[in-house]
């Protein structure tokens, strides 16, 4: 690590990233923010992961590069990526993403322009694997208004976070939940803390029908029931609205298939009708 440290570090857990790695390093190194560090954490790939990773870090100083043997889940692996870093402000990104070339100066000068918000999140593209345009996915720009979401989609998107390393160093990902650790972290996090939007979109996040979100959609399903229901005793509170689109999502859950439901939900995602 270097001796000065850097204004904003970017931790970017990877497993098995070879194929997309590349174009996701780029992205952050080619931002109009330079004081930077992106800190990558391969978790125990068995493909080229880890080779990708050491080419920037002998092409760039500013990549830095953790090799875990065995595989510990992109939870527990950005927490080792958070630990490692020395950055002010950190921001989060997937090894298969694209972060836009402006993204952390947007989230910098926001975070700077409102010292009351702790947590910036921003609006986000969906891709396919080749880089097609599947659509643009928007959240809410306030904290209440974000906060007031947690009982119909999960707000606060963790490809697009940078927050005050004083979140993380309080707060940290449950390496016990293997697909909804952001939404957990996230929720505990704003017992205490607010986010706020930058309102931009901010990312390119890449999605697949054949990845982790989909062939586990069901266990995905049931964790974030019981975050809903962790939620409350948090001290968030569900509307009547809230209710009962949770009672008919469970209904979904136990009767319908996770294909058909799971279709169903993004389509009234995507039309922002929840």
């Amino acid at each position: 690590m270097r001796k000065n440290k850097p204004l904003v570090s970017v931790v970017m857990p990877a497993y098995n990233a070879g194929r997309f790695m590349a174009v996701a390093i780029e992205s952050i190194l080619n931002q109009t923010l330079e004081d930077l560090e992106l800190v990558i954490v391969d978790d125990g790939s068995t493909d080229n992961t880890l080779e990708v990773a050491k080419f920037y870090t002998e092409r760039d100083k500013r990549v830095h590069l953790i090799s875990i043997k065995v595989n510990v889940g992109s939870g527990e692996a950005r927490n080792i990526g958070v630990r490692a870093s020395q950055g002010e402000y950190i921001a989060l990104m997937d090894s298969d993403d694209l972060s836009y070339k402006n993204r952390l100066e947007l989230q910098l000068k926001y975070l700077r322009s409102y010292p009351e918000v702790d947590v910036c999140i921003g609006n986000m593209r969906a891709i396919g694997r080749q880089g097609n345009l599947k659509y643009s996915r928007t959240y809410p720009a306030d904290d209440r208004s974000i906060k007031k979401k947690v009982f119909k989609f999960n707000p606060f998107p963790n490809p697009t976070i940078m927050c005050r390393r004083s979140v993380l160093e309080e707060f940290s990902y449950s390496p016990n939940l293997l697909t909804t650790h952001d939404f957990d972290l996230w929720l505990r996090v704003g017992t205490k803390y607010k986010f706020g939007n930058v309102n931009k979109i901010v990312c390119k996040y890449r999605f697949s029908d054949t990845g982790l979100m989909r062939s586990n959609i069901r266990q995905i399903e049931w964790e974030t029931f019981k975050l809903r229901c962790k939620a409350v005793g948090l001290g968030y509170r569900p509307g009547v609205e809230d209710i009962v689109f949770n009672l008919l999502q469970l209904l979904f859950y136990l009767f319908i298939p996770a294909n058909v439901s799971l279709r169903l939900y993004d389509s009234l995602r995507h039309r922002n009708l929840i």
